[in-house]
């Protein structure tokens, strides 16, 4: 006795409707991965802002007074830019949009962006004018005005 030929073809179709769910849970998966991410994201943007505008204003301040002493050197506002270098960073993964172009650019400024090929890095020492630290410091000021901008927003929402 033979089996109607609907019969036969629902191994098939449920075969296929096994693969097409089993892709569509990837898809999901994936979309929720992102939004816990983004969520993650916040919350330590979110927890750590303070602290971390906090810090930058330390450094900013530190910075204008090598920058006022006449007889400050390249040498004596290494250790703020250095600082400031880390910090930013440091600050890069957690800001969004406008925020980490300003401190990616002020990374750039201060020498602190590598060029990379494949897995060597190369890192060349930058010795900043005194007009370069001007600019700098302005654009830290920006940059720490721009936290304490997201900071007022974030007790808002």
């Amino acid at each position: 006795m033979s089996l109607p030929n609907w019969l036969t073809t629902v191994p098939v179709w449920l075969s296929f409707g096994g693969s097409v769910a089993s892709i569509a849970g990837l898809l999901v998966s994936i979309a929720v991965l992102a939004q816990t991410k983004e969520i993650k994201r916040s919350f330590v943007l979110r927890a750590r802002l303070p602290q971390l505008s906090t810090d930058l204003k330390a450094i900013s301040s530190e910075l204008l007074k090598s920058l006022e002493n006449a007889v400050a050197d390249a040498q004596g506002s290494d250790a703020p830019i250095l600082r400031l270098k880390s910090l930013l960073i440091n600050l890069l993964p957690k800001v969004d949009g406008s925020q980490r172009k300003m401190a990616r650019g002020l990374l750039k400024k201060c020498g602190g962006i590598h060029n990379r090929l494949f897995i060597w890095q190369s890192e060349t020492r930058v010795t900043l004018s005194n007009d370069k630290l001007w600019e700098i410091y302005g654009d830290t000021q920006g940059i720490l005005e721009a936290l304490v901008q997201a900071r007022k927003d974030s007790k808002w929402s």
